[in-house]
Formats: C-alpha cells, structure tokens, sequence
C-alpha cells in the first residue's frame, strides 16, 4: 500500500514512482475540487510570523472533550512556506503540562497518522466519523502535530488544480479531466535531507510559539517533548539537537526567539543508524519472538552475502560515513549505499516473506491500521472546519525520492545527536513495537547499546525489568538514569494503535521522570533496572507447520555459491598451489584445441554440489581481488564462453556472474545489458535465442518487486544483425518480463545493426551505454566488469 510505505520509508519496492515530478497521488474518492474554508481567523505573533486558524473542535472535528480547546490551520513563515499544524490543549492541565511535539517519519508522511491512528485526542471509524480517544497522549501533555516538510499532507508551497491520472497515479496540472483536485505543488529538493528539515521545522516551531499566546493564553508552559516515530529516527535526534542548539543561542542572546526548557525526546520503532540495524533485517525475518520463520534459509544467505560481500551492503554504508555528503557524489555514494541495503537485504523480505512490513504477524497485504482517516479527511464540511481548501493525501512520494536521491537514508550522525543530548541531561526513551519489521526491535536495541555516552557502561550492564502497568506486563525495558530502551509486546509499527493504554502509561512515565518499569520510582542519575541480560520473552509460534516460506527463483542461490567456491578453488590452485606461473597471453587465444577448459563443466557440478557448506565470501573475494583479472581471462572467461552457446541453452554462469557484478556494485536499479548477436555462422547467428531469455530474466528477478513499481528498472538493449531477429528478441523478452511499460522497463531492439563500441557514442544511446557486453561464441564473451571485485575496466576479448 503506498501509504504505509512511505509513511516508513520502507524500501522502495513498494512504492509507486510519481508520473510527474511534482505532484502526489489523491484517494480515488477525493476527487474533488475543494471550497476555500469560511471564517477563517488570522493572527500576526510578534515575529511576524502569520497564523491562519480554525477551531475544528467546535465543528465537531476530533477533540469534542468539554472545555478541550483545538486549532487546525497553517503557519505561513515565508511566502512559499505553509506548513498545516493542528494543537490540542491538554485535557488535564493546559497551563502547566509540557507540550509535545509528534512527528511521523516517511520522509513525506504526514503527522496527522500519528494523530488520528495512534495516539490524538480521537479515533476515525468505519463510517468517517470521530470518535474521543481515552488513552490520548493530551490526557497529559498538550500536542502539536506539523506536517512537515513542506509538501507533506495539507501543507505546500504553491497550490494547483489539475486531473487525476489513473495510470501514473498522479495529479497533472491541467482541469481539462473530470476528475480534479487541489494538490500541493513544491520543489522537494529544497528541503532534501534530515539536517535541511531541521532547520525548516525549526523556523515553523517559533513561528508558532510566537503566536501561541495570542492563539491559546491559557497554555504557559515552555516545557518541551519531542516524539516520533519510524523514519523520525533521524528526525528526532537530528531535529532535538538542533533545537537545543538554538535554545543556547536564544538563553545567551545570540539569537532571538521562544525560549523552550528541553524536557524529553522519544523515538518509537526508529530507523536510526542504517550500519547498525541493517543486518538485523534477515536475523528478525527468521528468528523472531514469534517462532515465524519468513524466508528460507537460501534466502537468509542470500541476504548475508548481500551484507557481508565487498562493495556490499555494510561497505558502502560505511563509505557513505567517510564521503563529503555536501557534494553530489558522496550524495551518490550514500544513495547508492541505501539502494543496495535495501534492495538486496531489506528487501528480499517484501519479495519472498509473504508477511507484513509493519507486523510480522500479519499478511503482506496488511490492513491494520485501518486507513479510514484519510477519506475522512477528504470529506467537504471537515476540511472548512480544518481551514483547508486542498486534497489530502498522507503521503508525498517526491519528498521520500528526494531523500533518496541524497542517500540521507543511511547518513550517520544520528546516534551522535543521541550521544550529545544524552550528555545534556535530555531523557532519551527508545521504544519498540516487537511485530514490526521495517524498523525491528532487534536493530532499536543494537542502536541503543552502540550509543556512547557518560554512562553507556553502566546501561549496558543493566538488566531488562517488566513494564508493568495495573499487573499486566507490556513489555520489558532496560534504563539507566535518563536513558531506556523499551521492547513493547504484541506491537506492531505504530505502537500506540496496538497497545494504546501502555503507550500511554509509557509516555507519562517519561515525561514526567518516573522510572518506566513501574512508574513509581523517580529517576534518578543512577536509577538502574535489575534482570536478565536479554531480553527473552517470547510469543506462541503464529506460523503453521503447514505453512511453507516463499520459493526462491530455481538455483540461483546455488549457482552464486558455486560460483564464489569455484573462484576460491581457482585462487587456491593458480597462485597458493603448484601451478604458479602466470598464464601466457597466447594461451587465452587458443581455446580451439579445448584442453583448457574441457573438464571445467564437471568441476563446476562439483562446486554446486558442496555450495551449501559455510563460505568466508568476504576473505574469498577479497584474497581474488588483486590477480582476478588474470584469473578471469585463463579459464573461466572460457568456460563461461563455452556455456552461453545458444545451441546448448545453458546460461548458468554467466547469469551467476552478471548477478554477482550487479550486486557487488549496487546499482539503484538499471541493469544495463547488450547482447550482441551475429558472431558464429548463420545457422547460430539466427538459430536459438533461448538462453539470453533466462539471463535477462535471472536479472529482472534480482531486481524483485521493482520490476513493476520503479523508473529506473532494468534496461537491456538488444543488438541484432537484422530486423527480424531484434523483434523476436524484443518480443520474447517483453513477454518474459512481464509486459512492462514505458517508465518501468524499455525493452529496445535496434534496427541499425550497431555492432562496435563506436555506435554507443551516438546520441540516442548516451544514457544507456552497457555495464555488461556479451557475445555469443566464436568472437568471446566479455564482461565490462568495473566496480566487479573493485578492479579496473576490462573487456575480455
């Protein structure tokens, strides 16, 4: 569903790309063009900050408590800045209980989830109406909700009315359709990363507490929370430091503003740092706490390959850590980092697990929480009762792809900012739902014992207690004076829906410093909880015996594995064993006599047979990379020769090694791939083109669900020596991909019998000059292998 997705940053597979840039996608039946809202109010707050204003709860919108009073509307802090908030006063005290800001995360999902899903002052139902929600975080704490950044929600730059487009699900700024609307129209690379939405949200908050008493006198305290969830693990501690950064300013007299007192920061199933989470996507999708194993152990290995590869996963995160990320190619590097993080360890879960993104326990097609809030939203009398006159939709895909596009995904700094508010004297509160994937308590947990600060020691000796609340044990919870991490059970990725009354217990204990095990100890610098070590609670198995785990694509597995030990073979053999003398050039021109390779087929059967045994890849191929160039050409270049024959319809190896090169680099989806054909006699040249259908199609399975949902896909151009064989080609493979269309995958046969390298220099075909170059028999086979094992280009000829 494009809404979760995004709402969590989940992986790209997910999600639907934008037709046009700028514009996002509106529920089927919000149609409409709305009314400009009535009676709306305007205040100017003496930072010259506008605020246009609705009490929705007077319209019956949301918080109908007596004597609650609640605003809806924008804080314009810049012409092309309108940022909607809506704020509830607190049911219990408005004038002195903190205020709590809530965000959601995405990037691009809007706050209002968190409002009307989890944990504001009401519920939507089945029917579109509101009803009060007792476990409201307002029980104890004023909340503000912003949906930001700009673009997110109702809130926008420029406003525009256009049709709806059925195909690319996206607006288009015209009104000649009978189906239009009023979106948000913004430029996203503006506010692109965590640290550039700081800055912005921190502009939209003193804005707003400028205002604050002219638009609500009753509220007086400056005692400050931040809270957020999911994608807000960047957000939060990113987003705190740097307001507590300008509060010095502001204490002394540096800069201008609302003074606020720092009280809390809470992140709830947070993806905080990318390198120390990310291996614990296939440890949860197979060993979690509720005996469901999601994926087989061929995809698990899968998965660890992926990880642990050079040039894999947790290297290019860890390059990302040294690039200058203020320049566009360690923006590259970053983005291209988060790709294959996602794509190949993440990702395989969405691919083959069958089972919920946000709660394990759930099918893919998970629909819980009920996604009622938006059609109410959409509704005519509550967006004037809002001050409203746009479309909603609670999620932006060009803000989630320009973040993306930045490789802010997997930026670092973030237990950074944990570490300094900490030192601070900031209560920092982690907690998890323990059903969620995306963002999985085992990673949440590794955040929280990487971070370092006064007393990481002394956290991390401390053992995990019970969270109790009126007998009940919710969960387990392991502080030490301001700092705790809190696994919630039975919880999925928006842990208020799922266990509101313990969310709610949490959330005060927090705030007002008790301890959170039992809510009635108050904290102390050297408050510690007692138990075990780890923690080891778990649930009934939700998995059948019956139930099978998804099937991975026939033998691929184990032609990588084959593939890796055949190479180790071939190192061990050509350069630690008796056979030290480098292979002669003459040698790899005379394949025609056959002794070199003639037994090679036998040994990679052997290789196959023992690719279930453990492999080191990652001493495997790093010991290969600095001889595997010659390793390549003397023999394997030739038996991978050998086994593309179209006559003999075996293409196993060179898929494994056009896979293997894929991932080793890490592309963000395009496989570019030429096969050029024409280099036997006519009977080959113009006989059997099956094997190429597998090779292309091994590619596209590699790819997952992108096939169907991304631009950048896979990409191959076919070159033929005459019209007839380019369409068969381009035929059997659109067919074999699965009829994608234009901006998915472009299957192009050209005409033009191109032949040479030189043809690549032609315009039309600048963007897509091929990553991997094959030939049928009798010219060679090469693999333009840059980035392959980090060596230097190469053709093999």
């Amino acid at each position: 569903m494009l809404s979760q997705a995004i709402r969590t940053g989940a992986a790209a597979a997910l999600l639907s790309a934008a037709g046009v840039s700028a514009f996002i996608k509106l529920p089927l039946n919000a149609r409409q063009l709305p009314a400009d809202a009535t009676d709306v109010k305007t205040i100017v707050s003496p930072a010259n900050v506008t605020i246009r204003y609705k009490e929705p709860g007077k319209h019956g919108v949301c918080e109908t408590t007596p004597g609650v009073n609640s605003y809806s509307g924008y804080i314009d802090i810049a012409p092309d800045a309108h940022t909607f908030f809506m704020f509830f006063e607190s049911r219990r005290d408005p004038a002195n209980d903190p205020i709590t800001l809530w965000l959601n995360g995405g990037p691009g999902s809007d706050s209002l989830i968190g409002l009307f899903q989890e944990l504001g002052p009401c519920n939507i139902t089945a029917n579109l109406t509101s009803a009060v929600n007792p476990y409201s975080w307002n029980e104890v704490s004023s909340l503000l909700f912003l949906s930001q950044p700009v673009g997110t929600g109702f809130s926008y730059s420029e406003e525009g009315v256009g049709s709806f487009n059925n195909i690319t699900g996206a607006f288009e700024p015209d009104n000649k359709g009978t189906d239009y609307g009023r979106y948000p129209v913004i430029n996203a690379t503006e506010l692109d990363t965590t640290d550039l939405a700081a800055v912005a949200a921190y502009h939209v908050l003193q804005g707003f507490l400028s205002a604050l008493p002219q638009l609500d006198s009753e509220v007086e305290s400056k005692d400050f929370n931040l809270w957020t969830e999911s994608y807000g693990g960047h957000y939060g501690p990113a987003f705190y430091n740097y307001f507590y950064e300008q509060n010095l300013a502001i204490a002394n007299g540096t800069a201008s503003g609302v003074q606020l007192n720092f009280n809390s920061l809470g992140v709830g199933n947070g993806i905080i740092d990318e390198y120390t989470q990310v291996p614990y996507y296939p440890e949860f999708a197979v060993n979690n706490t509720y005996g469901i194993k999601a994926y087989n152990d061929t995809i698990y290995q899968y998965a660890q390959i992926a990880l642990h590869m050079p040039s894999g996963c947790l290297d290019l995160v860890e390059a990302c850590r040294e690039a200058d990320r203020g320049t566009l190619s360690g923006q590259a590097l970053c983005s291209e980092a988060a790709s294959l993080c996602r794509d190949n360890v993440e990702g395989v879960y969405y691919n083959f697990g069958g089972r919920g993104v946000y709660d394990i326990r759930h099918p893919y097609d998970d629909p819980t929480p009920p996604e009622y809030f938006p059609d109410y939203l959409n509704q005519a009398w509550v967006q004037n009762a809002l001050g409203v006159n746009l479309n909603y939709s609670e999620g932006n895909n060009d803000i989630y792809y320009a973040f993306q596009q930045t490789g802010d995904f997997v930026y670092p700094n973030f237990i950074e900012d944990l570490e300094q508010l900490l030192a601070a004297g900031v209560r920092v509160a982690l907690f998890y739902g323990d059903a969620d994937y995306i963002c999985n308590w085992f990673g949440g947990q590794a955040v929280s014992l990487a971070v370092n600060y006064t007393h990481a020691d002394e956290f991390r000796a401390a053992g995990y207690a019970p969270f109790v609340l009126d007998g009940t044990e919710y969960g387990e919870v392991r502080q030490y004076g301001n700092f705790s991490f809190l696994r919630i059970y039975e919880a999925g990725h928006e842990v208020p829906f799922y266990q509101p009354e313990a969310s709610l217990a949490m959330f005060n204990r927090t705030i007002f410093h008790y301890d959170i095990a039992t809510g009635e100890d108050p904290v102390t610098a050297d408050l510690s909880t007692t138990g075990p070590a780890n923690a080891t609670h778990t649930e009934p198995s939700r998995q059948s015996s019956e139930e099978s785990t998804a099937p991975y694509p026939p033998g691929l597995l184990e032609r990588y594995d084959a593939l890796y030990e055949l190479l180790q073979e071939r190192e061990r053999n050509r350069f630690h064993g008796a056979d030290t003398t480098p292979p002669a050039d003459d040698r790899e021109e005379s394949s025609d006599d056959g002794e070199d390779y003639g037994t090679l087929p036998e040994e990679f059967e052997a290789a196959i047979a023992r690719a279930h045994d453990p492999l080191d890849m990652r001493r495997v191929l790093r010991a290969l990379n600095p001889r595997v160039r010659r390793l390549f050409k003397t023999p394997l270049a030739r038996m991978l020769a050998e086994y593309v024959d179209p006559l003999k319809h075996t293409p196993e190896p060179i898929t494994t090694l056009a896979a293997m090169w894929d991932h080793g680099r890490g592309f963000r989806g395009n496989v570019r791939l030429m096969v050029r054909e024409g280099c036997g006699d006519n009977e080959r040249r113009h006989g059997e083109y099956g094997w190429m259908i597998p090779l292309l199609h091994d590619l596209a399975t590699l790819r997952g669900a992108q096939k169907d949902m991304r631009r950048e896909n896979v990409l191959a151009l076919i070159i033929a020596d005459n019209d007839h064989s380019a369409e068969k080609i381009s035929r059997e493979l659109y067919d074999r991909l699965g009829g994608l269309g234009t901006g998915d995958a472009a299957v192009v046969a050209d005409h033009w019998r191109m032949t040479t390298p030189e043809h690549w220099r032609r315009k039309d075909f600048e963007d897509v000059k091929p990553n991997i170059v094959v030939c049928t028999p009798e010219t060679d086979i090469g693999f333009e292998v840059e980035g392959l094992l980090n060596i230097s280009p190469d053709v093999f000829t």
